[in-house]
């Protein structure tokens, strides 16, 4: 074991390195937020912050092109029919559905006890 002077000496070397690590990592912290920088450049100068937003949007506007819509003429009389026939046949299928779903239930209860019988 170390004798009693050096045992203090290297406690109080380990506390001088603890103290300078903290004051290193506040540092690092402080330079790392860049949150906190964005907001204080932005509270120091507004204007050239608010002018090359408007810029900004102001270039990506006239650079980026417009999409076109693209617009197929069909005759009024086909979609009307179409709509017609998808109607009908929605309600064709709500008052077929407890057939249909009786006649899959019993199919699947035939297979089951065919499968259980073999």
């Amino acid at each position: 074991m170390a004798n009693p002077p050096d045992h203090k000496a290297l406690i109080a070397e380990l506390a001088a390195s603890r103290d300078s690590l903290t004051a290193y990592t506040t540092a690092i912290r402080h330079d790392l937020d860049f949150g906190a920088k964005v907001t204080r450049s932005f509270h120091g100068n507004q204007t050239a912050w608010l002018g090359g937003a408007a810029l900004l949007g102001l270039l990506l506007s006239k650079l980026l092109p417009a999409r076109r819509k693209v617009v197929i003429p069909t005759p009024v009389a086909e979609v009307g029919k179409a709509a017609f026939a998808l109607t009908a046949l929605k309600f064709a299928l709500n008052f077929a559905k407890p057939a249909l779903f009786g006649w899959m239930r019993d199919r699947w209860l035939n297979r089951a006890a065919k499968r259980s019988a073999a």
